[in-house]
């Protein structure tokens, strides 16, 4: 049959079965395990199903959603997609289901459903399904992880790698289609991606999530460049303020989590060249992503960042109490650890506030610099204060 050569209008966006996502659903551990697991799968049963799913997943290279689109197919993909959750959460990376491969398997088939930009009208509900049926995965694996603060770390590398994969694919060709549906919780599944974000323990799984945030910025702000000269319409407006607190939440746990990560870097003994420059890399990607949220929201995250900003330079400035001035020389009196790791850190958290405030250079010029004076003001004395220190600490 003839594909009509532009996409149809928004799909209406069924509610999600149960309500798992929204304000009155059940939890996502009852939602991820409501349906019964599969009995336990002896070795000639296991490598069936995997050789069942990888043809499938090539059926799916070539063919159109049209031809893919069966009732109960994304149900039976995601059965054994979740095995790759339940694995994690009882630490087995094998187990005798061999759930790790078969889930990364299963993801595999998904992503290549979610890879094809065309969606004919008849697989709006085909879509919406997988949507809902991977967010609601990706739910329980943050809430699990809050939990035993470990489930991340014991899931299998090429099943998470899936995962982010979808992630990075809806985000991609599928985002601005299903938020102008109805009933589509935009807010919940951002809340999970930063939620994702944050736990991310690897640096790679880290950098996947921040390619995605890239897209979802880009798309609340209209795919407008600053510079551009453009109008924001009242529609896009509207989904900036929808998406506010949750984007400015993203940017406190980025600057939090440079911060950590810098003091842990400077800590180390002869730390790993090509560790540091990947690390350098992600920062750079982080300060970018930091200029896109300024852009944004100028005053929200000035005020974000000063805030940072502000606990840090109290914190450093608490050295003042350890330092003895003298008519010449000023000494530095004696510290435990404990002070010593806080002033590193302290230090560390600093440099990359510094940085990210530099992201907020467009609220200083032009008409902009009289309605941020007081913040100028407060930068510069502190800046002030900080090298006067640091010139009374140097004759120690």
């Amino acid at each position: 049959s003839t594909v009509a050569p532009t996409p149809p209008s928004s799909p209406q966006f069924l509610p999600f079965s149960g309500q798992p996502l929204g304000k009155s659903g059940v939890g996502a551990r009852a939602t991820a395990q409501q349906q019964p697991p599969l009995g336990p799968l002896d070795e000639k049963s296991r490598k069936l199903c995997s050789l069942c799913l990888e043809c499938l997943a090539n059926a799916f290279v070539s063919v159109s959603l049209s031809l893919a689109y069966k009732p109960n197919l994304i149900k039976t993909l995601f059965h054994y997609v979740k095995l790759g959750c339940l694995e994690g959460e009882s630490g087995d990376s094998g187990g005798e289901m061999g759930g790790a491969v078969l889930g990364s398997l299963a993801l595999g088939c998904v992503n290549e459903l979610v890879l094809k930009k065309f969606v004919p009208q008849e697989c709006d509900v085909f879509v919406i399904q997988i949507v809902e049926e991977a967010f609601l995965i990706l739910k329980y694996i943050t809430e699990a992880e809050k939990q035993s603060a470990k489930f991340i770390g014991l899931l299998d590398e090429r099943y998470l790698k899936k995962l982010l994969d979808f992630l990075l694919h809806f985000f991609e060709n599928h985002l601005k289609r299903m938020e102008k549906s109805t009933n589509f919780p935009l807010e919940t599944c951002l809340v999970i991606l930063q939620t994702l974000t944050r736990q991310m323990p690897q640096l790679d799984e880290f950098s996947s999530c921040l390619i995605g945030w890239e897209m979802v910025i880009d798309f609340v702000g209209g795919g407008r460049d600053e510079k551009d000269g453009k109008v924001v319409t009242p529609e896009v407006r509207r989904l900036q303020e929808k998406c506010k607190g949750v984007i400015l939440q993203f940017a406190d746990d980025v600057c939090r989590r440079l911060s950590a990560n810098r003091h842990e870097i400077q800590s180390e003994d002869g730390i790993d060249e090509k560790e540091d420059d990947e690390w350098s890399e992600v920062e750079n990607q982080s300060f970018d992503l930091l200029v896109a949220i300024t852009n944004l929201y100028p005053t929200d995250a000035l005020e974000m960042l000063m805030r940072l900003y502000g606990d840090r330079v109290g914190l450093f400035r608490s050295i003042e109490n350890v330092i003895d001035v003298g008519d010449e020389v000023s000494t530095l009196k004696s510290m435990d650890d404990r002070d010593k790791e806080m002033l590193h850190s302290a230090l560390a958290g600093l440099v990359i506030d510094l940085q990210a405030l530099s992201s907020t250079a467009n609220c200083f010029i032009g008409s902009q610099f009289f309605v941020y004076l007081n913040q100028i003001y407060s930068i510069l004395e502190s800046l002030c204060h900080l090298m006067n220190l640091r010139d009374r600490k140097s004759g120690s």
